[in-house]
């Protein structure tokens, strides 16, 4: 086989303002395919794709500058799904990739970034058979809240007959468990995953022409397959978990006539909405976001990369990159300080491309209660701050001024509020639900640094996040305060 030589070369590329995003090329000559998004506790973006029989690759930006990009692995083959994620913890950026046809045949790869542009690699022990694990289809990775436990899906290939195989890692292998064991059909590729508070994997997939189907693993006992959507040729599922550990997924329909989401409550499946015109295949779907009690998704329709957010009356979205055939393989994430981070690839230059929001799309600041009242909401102070056990954070309710010929406020006496503690990476780590009345007095509650399961989490940036809104419904009030532990 001939190999390609490929010099990644830095150079200087304007970056551009296009209306609410700032706008990089990072690199000449590279494609941007497969690319994954994380960012770290100081909301600095990690971004590895792959360039076609070339290698595996790492950027990232701090403190203004690109750092990279460093060949992480070779590889020699030519491919359009998932072939390598990203998980940043303790600001490591983690990554497993899929080697496909290659002399010992198909496997996955784990991979840790050890500073200064070196990768530490292992072949992932396959406890099935010696070869096509990972071939042609898609892999994901997501790590544990407050732990290093990392879960891991990827596709036994099978020539044909795909399987879809989990597994953990927190310094050694689990086994591969099974997640949807079908033969002879195309069975958990287009993958994705996520993991809640309580460190439980959420996966979506693609199940052959039946439709897009979520599975859950809840206290080490899998639940029953569900049916997100039965669609015509079903492509690229995405999924997040909020803040109530439900999910919430993005894919591809009707041969890609549309990009739609779906999300679950404690009453079931919620029905289902559409985002925008499809992609197309080789984009790699929508990449779908849940932060703050928000949602996002970025996505490839026609030529261009676009930014949905979800509204009270159904999804809004915006142009953020035009500039010839741009958006495929999307991969969004937001930062603690709410700011969106999208990778994707530049399809007429092959280039790898990099966009962030120049304002926060999560709401950090109090909403109005309607057209016809004054702004109000709530307050939250965090002392100490930083703190190294625990931190008393007080809140207290702003008095909503009546409207003109409104007789009185009993309507909106009674309210929703939760308190919300992030870790750097946008994941909920903690959550406090309260209730109160009382406008204008002082509450409190502690933080001792410990997750929603009562381990302890680590050092670093993290942020609070007040949410306020009325039983009666009416707009949400929010607010977000700064937090940093030092143990």
């Amino acid at each position: 086989m001939r190999k390609k030589f490929l010099v990644l070369i830095a150079v200087s590329i304007p970056a551009l303002i296009s209306a609410d995003w700032y706008i990089e090329a990072p690199y000449a000559d590279t494609s941007g395919k497969s690319a994954a998004i994380g960012v770290s506790g100081a909301d600095d973006p990690h971004i590895v794709y792959y360039v076609d029989g070339d290698s595996f690759y790492h950027a990232y930006k701090s403190s203004g500058a690109w750092n990279g990009p460093y060949s992480i692995e070779p590889v020699y083959y030519s491919t359009y799904c998932r072939v390598i994620d990203l998980a940043m913890i303790r600001d490591t950026a983690n990554a497993i990739m899929s080697m496909e046809y290659t002399a010992s045949g198909d496997y996955v790869l784990w991979g840790k970034h050890v500073g200064g542009g070196v990768w530490a690699i292992e072949q992932m022990p396959n406890t099935i058979v010696p070869s096509n694990s990972g071939g042609y289809l898609n892999v994901a990775i997501c790590p544990g809240t407050g732990s290093e436990l990392f879960h891991v899906i990827y596709v036994y290939f099978n020539y044909g007959s795909p399987v879809l195989y989990y597994r953990t890692y927190d310094g050694s292998w689990s086994a591969a468990e099974e997640v949807s064991p079908v033969p002879d059909v195309s069975s958990g590729w287009q993958n994705d995953i996520a993991v809640d508070a309580n460190d439980d994997p959420h996966i979506a997939f693609v199940y052959s022409d039946e439709g897009i189907k979520y599975r859950k693993k809840t206290g080490g006992v899998w639940e029953p397959v569900e049916l997100v959507s039965s669609t015509t040729d079903p492509t690229f599922a995405s999924i997040a978990v909020d803040e109530s550990n439900q999910p919430h997924v993005a894919y591809d329909k009707d041969d890609f006539g549309a990009v739609c989401y779906r999300y679950k409550t404690a009453s079931g499946w919620q029905p289902e909405e559409m985002v925008g015109a499809g992609g197309g295949w080789n984009t790699y779907g929508a990449s779908v976001a849940a932060c703050g009690g928000e949602k996002f998704i970025a996505y490839y329709a026609a030529g261009d990369l676009k930014f949905a957010t979800r509204t009270n009356t159904g999804w809004i979205s915006e142009e953020v990159d035009t500039a010839g055939d741009v958006g495929t393989y999307a991969s969004l994430v937001i930062d603690g300080e709410g700011y969106a981070h999208i990778a994707y690839r530049d399809g007429t230059n092959w280039l790898l491309k990099y966009a962030r929001s120049t304002e926060p799309v999560v709401g950090i600041t109090e909403a109005n209660w309607g057209s016809d009242v004054k702004s109000w909401g709530f307050t939250i102070h965090a002392y100490p701050n930083p703190f190294h056990q625990q931190t008393r954070i007080r809140y207290s309710i702003l008095a909503r001024p009546a409207s003109q010929g409104e007789a009185a406020d009993a309507g909106y006496l009674i309210r929703n509020l939760t308190l919300m503690v992030y870790d750097a990476s946008g994941r909920m780590v903690r959550s406090f639900d309260l209730v109160s009345s009382i406008e204008n007095q002082e509450s409190e509650v502690i933080w001792d640094g410990t997750d929603q399961c009562g381990q302890p989490v680590s050092s670093g940036v993290y942020f609070l996040r007040g949410v306020m809104s009325p039983l009666n419904g009416g707009q949400t009030s929010t607010v977000t305060k700064k937090l940093l532990l030092l143990r």
